[in-house]
C-alpha cells in the first residue's frame, strides 16, 4: 500500500485538459490561432485594447473600406453645356421673352429664374393681374427640358415628349423660380418633376414630363 500511495503522490496534479488550438479562416480572422476559453481567462486577451480582432490598430480603417475622400468625377457634359448655351437662348425667343435665367445648376439639378411682367405675361382678374398660366407653363417647361439636359451625354439635345402642369394658385407679375430634377433616365427618355415659385417661395405650379433625347 505504501508503494502505491507513494507513486500517486509522485503524479503531478492537472487542473485543467489543454484544448486543441483550432484555426479560424473567417473573414477578418484568416491565420488567427483560437485557443479555449479557460487559456483565455487565465493569460492576456488575444486582441488587446488597441487593436481590433483583425488585427489593425484601433480606429483605422479596414482594408475594405471605401476611401475616405471620395474623388470627384469630370463635369458631365449637359452640365458643362448648358451655360454656354443659355448665353444664346436668353438673346431671342421665349427664352428672352420670359427673361429666364440660370441659378444653379447640376448634373441631375437645376434651378432657374424668370421675369414676369404685367405688361407681357399678364392676364387681368377682378382681383388684379396675375401671370398667365401659359408663361408659367413655358418657365415650367423650360426648366424641365433644360435638366434633362444636364444628364444629356455629348452630340444629344432634348426636346419635351410628354408635358403636365397642376396649376395650385395664380402668381403675381414679377420674379418666379422654376425648380427642376430628373427623377430617372433611360437610354432614350428622362422623367422629371419641377415646381414654379413665387418670389416668396410659395409654390404656384408642379409639372412633370417625359423628355426625349434625340440628336442634336
Amino acid at each position: 500500500m505504501d508503494s502505491v500511495y507513494r507513486h500517486l503522490a509522485q503524479r503531478p496534479r492537472t487542473w485543467h485538459r489543454p484544448c486543441p488550438q483550432v484555426r479560424i479562416d473567417g473573414s477578418g480572422d484568416r491565420g488567427r490561432i483560437h485557443t479555449s476559453t479557460h487559456d483565455q481567462r487565465c493569460r492576456q486577451p488575444l486582441d488587446p485594447a488597441h487593436q481590433q480582432p483583425d488585427g489593425l490598430p484601433a480606429g483605422g480603417p479596414h482594408p475594405r473600406a471605401a476611401p475616405a475622400a471620395r474623388v470627384t468625377a469630370d463635369t458631365p457634359y449637359g452640365v458643362k453645356t448648358l451655360p454656354e448655351l443659355y448665353k444664346v437662348w436668353s438673346a431671342t425667343g421665349m427664352v428672352a421673352n420670359i427673361g429666364t435665367r440660370i441659378v444653379d445648376v447640376d448634373f441631375g439639378r437645376l434651378v432657374l429664374e424668370g421675369n414676369m411682367t404685367a405688361g407681357s405675361h399678364g392676364f387681368p382678374t377682378s382681383r388684379g393681374t396675375i401671370v398667365h398660366g401659359g408663361a408659367i407653363a413655358t418657365l415650367a417647361d423650360e426648366c424641365l427640358a433644360s435638366v434633362a439636359f444636364t444628364a444629356a451625354e455629348e452630340g444629344e439635345t432634348t426636346v419635351t415628349a410628354d408635358l403636365k402642369v397642376d396649376f395650385l394658385r395664380p402668381a403675381k407679375p414679377g420674379r418666379l423660380v422654376a425648380r427642376g430634377t430628373v427623377r430617372h433616365r433611360t437610354k432614350r427618355l428622362a422623367f422629371c418633376e419641377a415646381t414654379v415659385e413665387q418670389d416668396g417661395g410659395q409654390v404656384v405650379a408642379e409639372a412633370r414630363a417625359v423628355i426625349a433625347y434625340v440628336k442634336a
